[in-house]
């Protein structure tokens, strides 16, 4: 069974403001190039107007998890991470 669109909704305006605020990281929804429904530069994060909102909350977990404007987000920073050769075994 599929969320409602109005649970969705309050997700998405949720997780929108907690990246603004936490992150600081601007999130639009503006019109997006095709054949792109979404798009990063770094700085901000742009969401297509014209998305149904399950794919808006996609598309925004997804490209945030690609931001590297901020920190990592689910586990150690990069540099941190061990060189494949290097893992005890």
């Amino acid at each position: 069974m599929r969320p409602a669109p109005d649970y969705l909704r309050t997700v998405f305006n949720r997780l929108e403001r907690f990246i603004e605020d936490r992150w600081e990281v601007p999130v639009h929804i503006q019109d997006v190039p095709n054949p792109f429904t979404g798009d990063l530069d770094g700085e901000q994060i742009m969401v297509d107007y014209d998305l149904e909102i399950e794919d808006a909350v996609f598309i925004l977990i997804h490209l945030f998890g690609h931001n590297r404007a901020v920190e990592p987000v689910g586990g150690a920073p990069c540099d941190r991470v061990p060189a494949t050769g290097d893992v005890d075994r």
